[in-house]
């Protein structure tokens, strides 16, 4: 027996012993990765687990996980169509039970607060929003039907906004619970920065902006990018995307191309303890330092991981 399947059967007895029912254990654990997988007849999801973010292994029996994020009271991870599940700790994992299984896209952690969106049901096609402070309970913000659901939400300057997959869909809010509609404008990838939101969209414009409302482009990169951040610690921002893109930029003007070492799609970038991560297609895991030298880690699956924290 394995040292993984011990330690995760020893959390089952324990959850058994103590009548934590309802709940899902996994070993101790400080990254997580979330990804799909589809065939003819359904999408499988994965959440995986990692201690040293080289040695990952799957949260079993966890199946509703397409993007995960870490807030002040825990984790949080949601995928299509099944309930939303959260954890204080990374070990003890639960269904959200105050929330509906809706076909969740993607979440989000913005000035303490968890977001997760929905939209683009089997049956119709809408834009959602729910919010919470606690991970637990959840109250509905935004709900508009025939809309493009949103794909992130970014707080700065006293300002919410919430990304939408079309130009005109983008929203803004003072206080993430009454939301209107920005001017268009194509976003894309959105993070804050030193003072002013920054974004790149599918046409590679870098756009500047204080509100959110008036955008700037500084610059027009010859890349598809997914995901943005701001790293506080090495005062940088980092961009990953189609082909295995990863831009680095101390302004969002200047940007210097990384060799990844893969060619494989890059869907999303965390910082954490230290490293950057970052995961995409076909079970693609980097890590790195310092955001310029990026090594590949054994994930252990052929998924399309879509979520890290």
């Amino acid at each position: 027996m394995n040292g993984f399947n011990l330690h995760y059967k020893l959390f089952i007895f324990l959850i058994i012993l103590t009548g934590y029912t309802n709940s899902y254990a996994a070993p101790s654990a400080t990254f997580f990765a979330t990804g799909e997988k589809y065939d003819d007849e359904d999408v499988h999801m994965v959440l995986l687990t990692s201690s040293d973010a080289e040695n990952w292994a799957p949260v079993l029996p966890l199946k509703n996980t397409r993007d995960v994020v870490k807030g002040y009271t825990g984790y949080f991870a949601a995928g299509w169509c099944r309930r939303p599940v959260t954890s204080p700790d990374g070990i003890f994992w639960k269904d959200v039970a105050k929330i509906a299984g809706d076909c969740w896209n993607n979440v989000s952690w913005a000035n303490d607060k968890y977001f997760v969106s929905g939209g683009i049901g089997d049956a119709d096609f809408f834009a959602s929003l729910y919010s919470s402070v606690d991970g637990n309970n959840f109250e509905q913000v935004y709900f508009k039907k025939e809309a493009a659901p949103m794909t992130n939400v970014v707080f700065g300057n006293g300002h919410y906004i919430a990304v939408g997959e079309y130009k005109d869909g983008n929203l803004s809010s003072d206080d993430g619970k009454k939301w209107k509609h920005l001017p268009p404008y194509n976003i894309g990838a959105l993070t804050f920065g030193p003072g002013y939101f920054v974004s790149i969209n599918s046409e590679g414009a870098v756009g500047i902006s204080m509100y959110g409302v008036v955008w700037q482009v500084s610059h027009i990169l010859d890349a598809k990018i997914n995901y943005l951040i701001w790293s506080h610690a090495d005062k940088q921002f980092v961009a990953v995307g189609q082909g295995g893109q990863i831009l680095t930029s101390p302004d969002a003007q200047q940007w210097t191309r990384q060799d990844s070492g893969t060619s494989e799609r890059l869907n999303k970038i965390t910082w954490a303890y230290g490293l950057y991560l970052a995961v995409g297609d076909n079970g693609t895991i980097l890590t790195s330092i310092d955001g310029h030298t990026w090594k590949k880690q054994n994930s252990n699956t052929d998924f399309d991981l879509t979520g890290i924290a």
